[in-house]
């Protein structure tokens, strides 16, 4: 069991979001689809538990904590990325368009996984980053839209950035 924690899924999933993006078509999406599709087992086969406390700019922070709730999640987001995957294959979507997908599915799992307060912020903020440019990639009026998409989620993650800094305040950790 402690080779299901040896890698966040987070970190597996963005790896190919990235091959994705550059292998052919069809391996690429076929890759995308067994590694979103893997986190189902993955989610009900690992224990919970906190796994990969790391130091981060002087902070500790978890990489990957699961409980039932992040459980769940991760069956979801495995399920729902599969499907999404397998659909951007049907539909003849580009690559870079379901690299970009992809990355969104890596970085919400990173958050749900989260287990502190900095670690669920870094991964909210990088859901903003993927989420947009996804939007981007339509190109025309999506651009105008994902500006708007971009300052609400920026004021979202501002007023999340500050209730996070309120407890650290008051608890004296994230």
């Amino acid at each position: 069991m402690a080779a299901l924690a040896a890698v966040p899924p987070v970190f597996v999933l963005l790896a190919v979001a990235l091959l994705v993006a550059v292998l052919p078509r069809r391996l690429g999406h076929g890759l995308g689809i067994v590694a979103t599709g893997a986190l189902v087992p993955w989610s009900l086969a690992i224990p919970d538990g906190i796994y990969h406390e790391v130091q981060f700019l002087g902070f500790e922070a978890v990489l990957l904590n699961v409980d039932d709730f992040s459980r769940l999640m991760g069956l979801i987001f495995g399920i729902i990325g599969a499907v999404a995957v397998l659909y951007s294959l049907a539909s003849d979507a580009e690559r870079v368009q379901t690299a970009f997908a992809l990355s969104y599915v890596a970085t919400s799992t990173g958050a749900v996984f989260a287990g502190d307060w900095l670690t669920l912020i870094f991964f909210w903020e990088l859901m903003a980053v993927t989420s947009t440019l996804l939007v981007w990639h339509y190109g025309g009026k999506a651009v105008r839209a994902g500006f708007r998409y971009a300052l609400l989620h920026g004021a979202g993650g501002s007023l999340l950035m500050g209730a996070i800094l309120w407890h650290y305040v008051k608890a004296g950790t994230f």
